[in-house]
């Protein structure tokens, strides 16, 4: 379910950012796809499974791993940035920007794993009823 969900939040997380922040002259609307795939499938997903081992609570840990994405987001753009070595004069804007992706991804994680952990169970449910 992971692997659905996580491909699933990217480009949900993508489209939603992209309405958002509208790509800018020179860019197109799919350069902040590896972003949301990498805060989807490799941020997102390992730390939804560790929360699910600490918290009961599904609205908190729902609420933690959305916060986790505008952190993580923020940093994963930042540090890109850096490591690419560039100087830019809106550095602390893209950081924003990469934390509103990154809370946007999480979003749609937490919305899809929501809906089809309630659509599996819903389905396990019948077919236990029909058995």
């Amino acid at each position: 379910m992971g692997l659905i969900v996580s491909a699933g939040a990217a480009i949900g997380g993508l489209v939603a950012g992209n309405l958002v922040f509208p790509p800018e002259p020179g860019q197109t609307a799919a350069d902040a796809l590896p972003f949301t795939l990498i805060g989807a499938f490799l941020i997102l997903w390992p730390i939804h499974a560790l929360l699910m081992r600490k918290m009961t609570s599904v609205p908190t840990r729902y609420a933690a791993l959305i916060l986790c994405g505008i952190v993580a987001g923020g940093l994963l753009l930042g540090l890109t940035l850096a490591i690419a070595g560039v100087s830019h004069p809106k550095a602390l804007d893209l950081a924003l920007i990469g934390a509103s992706y990154g809370g946007l991804t999480a979003i749609f994680w937490a919305a899809l794993h929501w809906a089809l952990s309630r659509f599996t169970d819903k389905t396990a449910q019948r077919s236990r009823g029909s058995a």
